[in-house]
């Protein structure tokens, strides 16, 4: 205790012994240790928190707005399983056959929903990003096609976070522990969100249905469509989903 306060009192000559400074230097210094100690396990434990948060609002986001932007609609074709090479192609397959009823109607046009494959401007990295594609009447054999494109949500939203979507159609679900059959039109979604590049450690993991309010059991075979487009693919990665829907226009 005694020389605890003649460490920190001043001495008649106004300093500090070499002997004295050396000692407090190295107290201080196995303080800081104990508490970096003590301190970087709580703030790793809110890092990964923050990021469970994090990841959670983006797979509600993707979901809600799926199901918000779908739901409602009279026709819908998804197309999975698309690559670069086989995308100019997709558009005249026989499912899209239905959009032509649109031109019936002037109210309703043509939307898709793109689940594609981008990058990041932000971290220059690569991943899935929900995005709104531009569709214009076909050519010849091909009802529609894609024009121009926008992300759904800002680059920021996906930061450190990379999503993984994929769209089935609903055949069987659980309700309280038993296997049903699903007898009405909707889509399946399932919502994988991975806090790494190479998506090998998921942070949070969802999923949901849609469940559609203007097609009902009697045109679900023709005017809900699933092509699957992955056995033309090629082998390539990274595969893009599309889903074409009829929507009222927005005057």
């Amino acid at each position: 205790m005694k020389f605890l306060k003649r460490l920190l009192s001043k001495r008649n000559n106004g300093g500090f012994t070499l002997i004295e400074v050396v000692i407090s230097v190295g107290l201080l210094g196995i303080l800081l240790v104990a508490m970096t100690i003590f301190v970087t396990p709580i703030l790793q434990a809110s890092n990964e928190t923050q990021t469970d948060i994090r990841a959670g609002i983006l797979a509600e986001s993707l979901e809600a707005y799926i199901d918000r932007s779908v739901k409602v609609s009279k026709y819908v074709t998804v197309f999975s399983g698309v690559s670069a090479a086989n995308l100019p192609t997709i558009y005249g397959d026989a499912a899209l056959d239905r959009f032509d009823a649109t031109k019936v109607d002037p109210d309703y046009e043509v939307r898709c929903i793109g689940i594609n494959w981008e990058t990041d401007v932000q971290t220059n990295e690569q991943k899935y990003m929900l995005k709104i594609w531009k569709v214009k009447e076909g050519v010849g054999t091909n009802h529609v096609r894609l024009d121009t494109s926008n992300k759904v949500f800002e680059d920021c939203f996906y930061d450190g976070l990379f999503p993984e979507i994929s769209v089935e159609q609903l055949k069987l679900y659980e309700e309280d522990g038993v296997t049903v059959k699903q007898t009405a039109p909707a889509l399946w979604l399932e919502v994988n969100v991975y806090n790494n590049a190479a998506m090998s450690n998921m942070a949070m993991a969802g999923d949901g249905y849609v469940q559609f309010l203007n097609i009902d059991t009697s045109t679900m075979g023709t005017n809900l469509k699933f092509v699957d487009k992955s056995g033309s693919a090629g082998g390539a990665e990274h595969l893009d989903t599309y889903i074409f829907y009829i929507a009222r226009k927005s005057f």
